[in-house]
């Protein structure tokens, strides 16, 4: 059962009331998160036509998923996320004019809900935590772990094939 706070109230209440109550929140919060995308739709973006055909038609095959959409590059991207209206984007990290990373920082500020899968063959540490900081839900090598990507989409709707 959800709690609402004043926060204008909480500095009236002694410090281990606000760390209980702020507890409660970040929970409250958590569960939010954790909720599961009925029936969504999917914004891939990637500059290599091959690779946003081959994930297309895997998505395409996964239950419960309503529709999917494809973009090679920022511009477009941005069109289609307004447009579209996805709950998952795959981001290739290396695109055209604006990188994959610019547009992570316009999905999650823009966006914030749509949860973000980084698509690279750049799997440095640097990448990993630039993106996990940028608010990236996930972070995919496409060359070693491909095979991964129907299951994170998966585990976000809660339904299997």
């Amino acid at each position: 059962m959800p709690i609402v706070v004043n926060l204008l109230q909480l500095s009236c209440i002694d410090d281990y009331k606000n760390a209980k109550v702020l507890l409660v929140y970040l929970q409250y919060t958590e569960q939010l998160n954790c909720m599961k995308i009925n029936n969504p739709k999917v914004l891939i973006v990637d500059d290599a036509l091959l690779v946003l055909e081959r994930l297309s038609e895997i998505i395409k095959e996964l239950a419960g998923v309503k529709e999917v959409a494809v973009a090679t590059g920022y511009d477009e991207a941005v069109e289609k996320l307004v447009s579209f209206k996805p709950n998952i984007a795959l981001l290739d990290i290396h695109l055209p004019i604006k990188n994959g990373i610019e547009l992570l920082k316009f999905v999650k500020k823009n966006h914030p809900a749509v949860k973000v899968i980084m698509l690279t063959n750049q799997t440095s540490d640097n990448y990993k935590t630039l993106c996990k900081k940028l608010g990236a839900d996930h972070f995919v090598d496409k060359s070693s772990e491909f095979e991964n990507i129907a299951g994170i989409i998966e585990s976000y709707s809660g339904r299997k094939k």
